[in-house]
């Protein structure tokens, strides 16, 4: 029987750029209001942007938000049988 690769704790590639993300999302939402102080604005991205700092920007910001979660089974048998 083949052992199952263990993922390793390090983070990926994209992960480097989640530090730079929210310096710079700041000022254009901040500049977006300007602009357009009526305009509904949503900030959407995959599960490796997904961070609480860049929650905490949109939130703060007033911007809508949205984050695509990686499909996993074992999440979605466990909604099933709740």
């Amino acid at each position: 029987m083949q052992e199952e690769k263990k993922e390793e704790a390090t983070p990926k590639k994209s992960h480097k750029f989640i530090i730079i993300i929210t310096p710079f999302i700041t000022p254009l939402l901040q500049h977006y209001h300007q602009v357009k102080p009526n305009a509904d604005i949503l900030v959407r991205g995959d599960s490796g942007f997904a961070t609480p700092e860049l929650y905490e920007t949109c939130e703060a910001n007033d911007t809508f938000f949205g984050f695509r979660n990686i499909d996993n089974f074992f999440i979605r048998i466990s909604l099933i049988h709740e």
